[in-house]
C-alpha cells in the first residue's frame, strides 16, 4: 500500500495545530498574502480595462470571487487581506468622485465587506476542515498497514522492517534506528534494526529519540536523523508515537511467543519425565530383579552350587546387565539428541568397513542369521561411523528380537548414485497396519507388545531416526511381502556430499 505522506506537511495556518507550531504567517508564507492583494489588484485592472458595469452587484461579485479563492488556497489570513482590499478597491470603483453620498452606497460597502469576511473565512475553514479530514485519512491507512504488519506477519524482523519503512517515509525523517536495551550488567542499548542512510546534506541536522514503552517498561529508543534544517510537525510527531507503539507491541508479542515456547518446552518435559519414569520403572525392575536373585543365590550360604548352576547364574545377570546397560543408553541417546548435544561429526568411511564394525558387535550364533549383500563397487559413505553403527545395531538387533530364532535377518546395500541405502529386513511378527511412520516416535510400542514378554522402552528407533536425519539422511519402515518388517535407511556418500 502506497501512501503520500507529503499530506502530513500541513500549512502554517491550520487550526489543528498548536499555537506554538503555527508561527508567524507573515514570516512563512509572505507571498500568500502579497499574491492576495495581486489578486484583487488584477481584478480591478480586468474591471477597468473590460468597462465592464459598475453596478454594485457586478462588481461585489467580482471581488468576492478573488476572495473565495484566496481562502481556498491560500488560507485564512490572505482571505482576510484580500477581503479588506476588495473592500477599499470596491470604494473606488463605484461612482466617480470617491466621495460616498448616497446611503445605499454605505450600505452596500458595509454589506461587502461583511459578506467578504464571512465567505473568505469560511472558505478558509471549509479548506482547512478537507485538508484535515485527508490527513486523517492517510494517518488511518499508515495506521491499518502497521497493524495489518503486526497481525500477520509472523516473523518479528520482517514486521519491525515494515512499521520501520513507515516511519522513514515520513517526510522530513531520514533514518530510523532500534535500539533495545542490553540484558547484560551494564544496562545499556545495541541498535538492533535500522533503516534508511542519512544523507549528506549541509546545514544543520536534528537527531530527535523517543522512547519505546510498554505501560511503564522501556524496552528501549527508536532515533530519527531528520533532514537538513527539518523538525518534525506536530501532526508527523503524533503519527511517529503511533508507529512507535505498534512497534513495542511487536516486541511484546515476541517476548510473549518465547514464554509460551518455554512453558510449551516444560509440560513437553514434564509429560516425558512422566512417561519416561512409568516406563522406565517396569523395564528398569525386570533386568535388576533377575540381577539381584541371581547374586543372592551365589552368596547365599548351605551347599555351594555346583559350576553348571553357577555358570547358569552369572550369564543370566551379565545379560540383565547388558540389557540394562542398553536401555540407559538408549535414553542417553534420546537425551543427548533433543538437548543438540550429540552433533553428528561427518567423514569418509567405507561401507564395508562399517559393515564389518556392525557385524562384529553381535555373537556368533547371532551373526549365523545375519547375511550381508554388498554391491561390486560401493561408494564410501559420508557420515558419522560411530552414530550410523549405532543406527544399524539397532536395526539388525530389533530384527533378530522380533524373529524367530531360526528366521534369518538380510541386510543389502544399494548404491544409488550420490547416495547409499541400506535395507534391514526380517521374517518377524511385522509392524502395526497403519503405524509404519509412529514407531519412530519416542515410547511408542505397538499395543500386542505392551503386554508382551518382549523388552522394550520404543526409545531405540526413535534414536535411530534421529541420528539418521542429523546426518542428512531417511530412514523409513514398511510391511514387507511374505511377512515381517522392511527398514530403509538412506544416507549420502562422499560423492553426493562434495558440495557441502
Amino acid at each position: 500500500m502506497a501512501t503520500d505522506l507529503s499530506s502530513f506537511r500541513q500549512d502554517s495556518d491550520s487550526n489543528t495545530k498548536p499555537a506554538s507550531l503555527a508561527g508567524n504567517v507573515w514570516q512563512s508564507e509572505p507571498w500568500a498574502s502579497l499574491l492576495s492583494v495581486a489578486g484583487i489588484g488584477l481584478m480591478s485592472c480586468l474591471i477597468s480595462l473590460s468597462h465592464v458595469s459598475t453596478r454594485l452587484v457586478n462588481v461585489s461579485l467580482l471581488y468576492l470571487l478573488v476572495v473565495v479563492l484566496c481562502g481556498a488556497y491560500l488560507g485564512r489570513v490572505p482571505a482576510l487581506i484580500s477581503s479588506i482590499c476588495g473592500f477599499i478597491a470596491f470604494n473606488l470603483c463605484l461612482v466617480q468622485p470617491t466621495q460616498l453620498d448616497a446611503s445605499s452606497e454605505c450600505i452596500a460597502l458595509a454589506v461587502f465587506l461583511i459578506t467578504a469576511l464571512v465567505i473568505g473565512q469560511l472558505t478558509a475553514l471549509l479548506k482547512a476542515r478537507a485538508e484535515e479530514a485527508e490527513l486523517r485519512r492517510s494517518e488511518m491507512e499508515i495506521l491499518a498497514e502497521a497493524s495489518w504488519a503486526v497481525a500477520s506477519e509472523p516473523q518479528q524482523t520482517i514486521a519491525l522492517n515494515k512499521v520501520m519503512k513507515l516511519i522513514s517515509n515520513i517526510e522530513p525523517v531520514d533514518s530510523v534506528v532500534l535500539r533495545l536495551i542490553d540484558g547484560s550488567q551494564n544496562g545499556g542499548e545495541k541498535v538492533v534494526h535500522s533503516i534508511g542512510n542519512a544523507t549528506q546534506q549541509s546545514g544543520p541536522r536534528l537527531l530527535q529519540t523517543f522512547p519505546v514503552m510498554l505501560e511503564d517498561n522501556r524496552l528501549g529508543s527508536i532515533a530519527l536523523t531528520l533532514k537538513a534544517e527539518r523538525t518534525l510537525q506536530y501532526e508527523e510527531n503524533r503519527l511517529v508515537e503511533s508507529l512507535i507503539n505498534h512497534i513495542a507491541a511487536l516486541l511484546e508479542r515476541e517476548r510473549l511467543l518465547k514464554a509460551e515456547s518455554k512453558a510449551i518446552a516444560l509440560i513437553e518435559a514434564d509429560a516425558l519425565k512422566t512417561a519416561l519414569l512409568a516406563m522406565v520403572s517396569h523395564d528398569f525392575r525386570s533386568p535388576l530383579t533377575t540381577i539381584k536373585a541371581s547374586v543372592s543365590a551365589l552368596l547365599e550360604d548351605g551347599n555351594p552350587w555346583d559350576p553348571a548352576m553357577q555358570k547358569n547364574l552369572l550369564e543370566a545377570a551379565d545379560q540383565e546387565t547388558d540389557r540394562l546397560n542398553k536401555l540407559v543408553g538408549n535414553i542417553l541417546a534420546l537425551s543427548k539428541l533433543e538437548g543438540g548435544a550429540w552433533k553428528p561429526r561427518r567423514e569418509a568411511i567405507p561401507v564395508q568397513e562399517m559393515s564389518s564394525s556392525v557385524l562384529s558387535t553381535f555373537s556368533d550364533e547371532e551373526n549365523e542369521r545375519i547375511r550381508l549383500s554388498l554391491p561390486e563397487n560401493p561408494s564410501d559413505l559420508f557420515v558419522d561411523p560411530v552414530q550410523m553403527e549405532q543406527v544399524l545395531h539397532n536395526l539388525i538387533e530389533n530384527a533378530l528380537k522380533y524373529s524367530q530364532p531360526d528366521q534369518f535377518v538380510d541386510m543389502e546395500v544399494k548404491n544409488l548414485g550420490t547416495q547409499t541405502q541400506f535395507e534391514i529386513s526380517d521374517r518377524g511378527i511385522g509392524l502395526p497396519q497403519g503405524d509404519e511412520a509412529q514407531i519412530f516416535e519416542k515410547f511408542y510400542r505397538a499395543e500386542s507388545l505392551v503386554e508382551s514378554n518382549i523388552p522394550g522402552l520404543g526409545i531405540g528407533l526413535a534414536v535411530c531416526k534421529g541420528l539418521v536425519e542429523a546426518n542428512g539422511g531417511s530412514l523409513t519402515a514398511q510391511q514387507r511381502d511374505g511377512g515381517g518388517a522392511v527398514f530403509r535407511m538412506v544416507v549420502a556418500n562422499v560423492q553426493g556430499d562434495s558440495n557441502e
